[in-house]
């Protein structure tokens, strides 16, 4: 997925999503251009440990409301401008786009509730852009509102919906995953596999999809284990070095997605 697409599925879903890169100027700018092409309101406000709530806030008001923020190095910001963003952006239709400088595998120093409300995290980089998997079909305002309405039409079979569900159970119970999946990933899953369908023309979902849009929205949903002797398999007397090396290898989140997403089968 490509960042044009990764920014369209945000919008059509109508999510909040997080961008890490390399390059956080270079991103913000190809971000922009992007959302040129729907007449969205789209202001940038950059933030730095001194950055206060009432410097921003008039973003959220009228008369500058606006339809989406973009907010470089959201994750600077201190834990009382943090919990101010999260009760104002619930109570208001703006979009925010959080960048980062985070590289894959690294945790993000972001407000717990924050990041409840953060769809999923998109890993773009400057130095190796990813190529356009098919023809952007978001091209304009009027397609953006035609694939929002499309949405409650995208059609997920019962085998698909039931691999969809044993995906979210394994990452539940994985041995390196602390405190199991909140329930409101199950819709989230759902709304991010009809997003992706949609960008791709079909209006149904398809065991692809589901793979693919694990890989990209759970990883940002879970906890990961991070002390050795809390891992569940030492109470039956396994040998604590191997559990301290295996703990070692899957300390990334992506890995560990990678892991469930290949041991749970699709339909056949």
């Amino acid at each position: 997925m490509d960042l044009s697409s990764a920014v369209g599925t945000a919008l059509i879903g109508r999510k909040h999503f997080l961008v890490s890169c390399d390059n956080i100027s270079d991103t913000v700018s190809e971000i922009q251009k992007i959302l040129e092409r729907f007449n969205l309101k789209v202001s940038v406000c950059e933030i730095t440990d001194a950055t206060q709530w009432e410097d921003i806030c008039t973003e959220f008001s009228p008369p500058t409301h606006r339809d989406i923020i973009i907010l470089p190095q959201l994750a600077k910001g201190s834990s009382k401008l943090q919990n101010s963003l999260y009760r104002n952006v619930i109570k208001s239709k703006v979009l925010i786009f959080p960048i980062s400088l985070n590289i894959r595998g690294t945790e993000l120093e972001l407000h717990e509730r924050l990041k409840d409300i953060i769809w999923y995290r998109y890993f773009h980089s400057n130095l190796k852009p990813i190529p356009q998997e098919a023809p952007d079909r978001l091209v304009d305002e009027k397609e953006l509102n035609s694939l929002r309405n499309q949405l409650k039409a995208v059609q997920i079979v019962t085998d698909i919906r039931r691999y969809m569900l044993d995906i979210i159970v394994y990452t539940r119970t994985h041995r390196m995953v602390v405190g199991g999946l909140p329930t409101y990933v199950i819709d989230d899953f759902e709304l991010f596999c009809k997003c992706q369908s949609l960008l791709r023309g079909y209006d149904y979902v398809i065991p692809i999809i589901v793979k693919l849009s694990a890989l990209w929205l759970l990883p940002f949903k879970i906890k990961i284990l991070n002390k050795v002797n809390l891992e569940p398999s030492l109470q039956w007397g396994s040998d604590y070095e191997l559990v301290k090396e295996v703990c070692s290898r899957m300390s990334d989140a992506n890995v560990i997605i990678e892991e469930v997403v290949a041991n749970v089968g699709p339909p056949l």
